[in-house]
C-alpha cells in the first residue's frame, strides 16, 4: 500500500491521504444507489484491507468528504484477475495498458455537490503518488450503469465490437500529473533556475549561482543541462557529464562487481547480452548476498572504455521533486553508458530521485563523505512481464542464480513447481518468473501457507492484517526469491503482480534464527496486499 498524502490546491481546506479503517463508518455513510448500481454490493472494510491504494479525502476537521479505492484488476464478474491483459486488449483498443501502468477503480464516493472536484483531485494525488501510472480504468460487468460525475472525469475506451461487453473507462496520466517536458538548458532559464537555487540554499546552507552559469555555458558532448518544464516555465534541472573519475572512486567504493565501471569486454557468440548474462549485474547480486567478489577491476592505465557518466549537480522546485525521475529516460539518450552515478553527502535525505537509484556499498576500511548511488538503464523498464513459469524458463534460470548462495534451494523449488506443482507434503506451489525486455531477470516460488493459526498464536501479525477479510486460501509462503538487483527498486511491482496471478493477498517469508529452547521458531516477515 502506497502513502498518499499531498494538499489539494483547487479544493481549499482539503487533503489527500492514505484512507484507514477507522474511515470505513463515514465511506459507508455516502455509499448511495449510483455506487451501487456501478460498483455492486460492497464491503467497504473488505476493499480497504485489499486495496493496492485507496485515498481518502479529508475535510478540514479531518472529516472523510470523499473516497476512491483502487486495485490491479478490474471489478469481479467482468473477467479473473489473472487474465484482465489479454481480456481488455481482444475487446478493446487498449495495447499500451500493463500491470504496470494500470490501476482499475473499484469504489468512488463523495458528496453530489463535491463529487466532480472529488474525483478530480484523488486521480491527480493517485498519479503524482504512483510514478509508474499512466491509466486509472473503470471497467465493470454494469454496462447500462452510468454516473454523470464520472464521465465527466473518464472517458471511454473504443471497443472492438458493439455492443462492447462491458463498461469499460479510462483516465489518463497527462490530464492530472503530465509527465514534465525535458529539454535543453538554454541560457533564458538563468533566471528561473537560480530561484529554484536560491529557495532550496535556504534549507542546504549553499548556494551554486556561480556552477549553474558555467555549466549552462559550458556545455558540450560530454557535459549538458537538462531542465524539466511545468507550464512554461523551468521547475528544475539537472547537469550531468562524462567526467568521472573512477580512481578516486574505487579507492572509497568496491566497484568490481560492476567491473569497475568500464565497457564489459565482448563474449563470444552464443553467449546472452548484458541483461541476462551472468556478469556483471549478476556479480552485484553475488556481493550483495555473500559480501564477496572475485571479479577484476579495470587495471590502471587500461584503455577500457568508461561505462558511466555522473550528475554534478540536481534541483528541483519542492511541488515538483516527486517527478524527479521523468529526467532519467532523457539523459540515458545523451549518453551512451549504461551506468548513471551520483554521490551526495552522508547527511543529505534521500529524496525521489535517490529511491529510484541503487547505493553502492563503500570499502571496510573506507570511511567516504559522500554516498554513492547507481542507477542502470535497463532500470527504465520499458517492457515487463510477470508470468508463470514454464520448463525452457530452467536452463536461464540456473545461469541466473549460478553464482549466488543458496541456487540450489530455488532450483529444486522450481522443480518441484514444473514436476507436480506441489510439495512432497502435497502443499500447492506456484512459481513466477520476471521478464524485461523479453528477457528473464527473476523468480519466485511460492507455496500455500498452512499454518496460518500457529503464525497468529505465535507473532503478532493482527498488526499487519485484518484476518476476518482474508480467506485461508489467500496466505502464501515465500519459498524462494531471486531478483538482479539492478531491478530491485521495482521489487514492490513485481511481488504485486504475483499475488494477483496468483490469487493470493498475504505472502509470509520465514527466515531461521539462532535455536531457540522451546523449539524451531522462526522470524517473521509479512507482506500484505501491495
Amino acid at each position: 500500500m502506497r502513502t498518499v498524502t499531498s494538499a489539494c490546491g483547487d479544493v481549499e481546506g482539503v487533503t489527500a491521504r492514505r484512507a484507514e479503517s477507522s474511515d470505513a463508518r463515514e465511506i459507508e455513510a455516502l455509499l448511495g444507489p449510483s455506487a451501487h448500481a456501478l460498483f455492486g454490493k460492497v464491503n467497504v472494510i473488505h476493499l480497504l484491507e485489499r486495496a493496492n491504494l485507496a485515498v481518502t479525502l479529508a475535510g478540514e476537521r479531518g472529516e472523510v468528504v470523499g473516497h476512491a479505492s483502487f486495485l490491479d484488476h478490474p471489478l469481479g464478474g467482468v473477467v479473473d484477475q489473472e487474465h484482465w491483459e489479454s481480456y481488455l486488449h481482444t475487446h478493446f483498443h487498449a495495447g499500451k495498458h500493463t500491470p504496470l501502468n494500470t490501476l482499475f477503480l473499484h469504489l468512488f464516493v463523495a458528496p453530489p455537490t463535491f463529487a466532480p472536484d472529488s474525483l478530480a483531485e484523488i486521480l491527480s494525488a493517485v498519479f503524482h503518488a504512483v510514478t509508474e501510472l499512466e491509466y486509472v480504468c473503470l471497467v465493470s460487468p454494469h454496462l447500462h450503469a452510468r454516473d454523470p460525475v464520472l464521465e465527466e472525469v473518464f472517458e471511454p475506451l473504443e471497443s472492438r465490437q458493439a455492443p462492447p461487453p462491458c463498461l469499460a473507462l479510462v483516465s489518463h496520466r497527462h490530464q492530472y500529473c503530465p509527465r514534465l517536458h525535458i529539454r535543453q538548458a538554454r541560457v533564458e532559464d538563468h533566471d528561473d533556475l537560480v530561484q529554484i537555487l536560491w529557495e532550496r540554499s535556504k534549507e542546504t546552507g549553499s548556494c551554486s549561482r556561480d556552477s549553474l552559469v558555467r555549466l549552462i555555458e559550458d556545455q558540450d558532448q560530454h557535459h549538458q543541462v537538462a531542465v524539466c518544464e511545468s507550464g512554461g516555465r523551468a521547475v528544475g534541472f539537472m547537469g550531468v557529464s562524462v567526467d568521472v573519475d573512477l580512481e578516486v572512486l574505487s579507492e572509497s567504493f568496491d566497484l568490481s562487481a560492476l567491473g569497475g565501471l568500464y565497457k564489459p569486454e565482448p563474449r563470444p557468440a552464443g553467449r546472452h547480452d548484458d541483461l541476462t548474462d551472468p556478469g556483471a549485474e549478476q556479480r552485484v547480486a553475488v556481493e550483495d548476498e555473500t559480501g564477496e567478489d572475485g571479479q577484476r577491476e579495470a587495471p590502471e592505465g587500461s584503455s577500457e572504455q568508461h561505462n558511466v557518466f555522473c550528475i554534478q549537480m540536481f534541483v528541483m522546485d519542492k511541488d515538483h521533486e516527486s517527478r524527479s525521475v521523468d529526467f532519467l529516460p532523457y539523459i540515458f539518450k545523451l549518453f551512451p553508458q549504461d551506468l548513471c552515478v551520483v554521490s551526495v553527502p552522508r547527511w543529505a535525505p534521500e529524496g525521489p530521485l535517490l529511491q529510484s537509484f541503487q547505493r553502492v556499498r563503500p570499502r571496510p576500511s573506507a570511511r567516504p563523505p559522500q554516498e554513492l548511488y547507481l542507477f542502470h538503464r535497463t532500470g527504465l523498464l520499458k517492457s515487463v512481464v510477470v508470468r508463470r513459469a514454464v520448463s525452457e524458463d530452467r536452463v536461464v534460470l540456473c545461469d541466473l542464480v549460478a553464482e549466488v548462495e543458496g541456487h540450489r534451494s530455488l532450483l529444486d523449488d522450481l522443480d518441484m513447481y514444473l514436476q507436480a506443482r506441489r510439495d512432497p507434503g502435497g502443499t500447492p506451489v506456484q512459481a513466477f518468473v520476471v521478464q524485461v525486455e523479453s528477457q528473464v531477470v527473476g523468480a519466485l516460488v511460492l507455496r500455500d501457507e498452512e499454518d496460518v493459526d500457529f503464525l497468529r498464536a505465535h507473532y503478532n501479525l493482527d498488526s499487519f492484517v485484518y484476518f476476518s477479510q482474508h480467506a485461508y486460501g489467500d496466505h502464501s509462503r515465500l519459498c524462494s526469491f531471486a531478483l538482479r538487483p539492478l531491478f530491485r527498486r521495482h521489487a514492490e511491482l513485481f511481488l504485486r503482480s504475483v499475488l494477483r496471478l496468483a490469487h493470493k493477498t498475504c505472502l509470509y517469508r520465514r527466515t531461521p534464527r539462532q535455536a531457540h529452547p522451546v523449539g524451531a521458531l522462526r522470524r517473521l516477515c509479512v507482506v500484505p496486499y501491495l
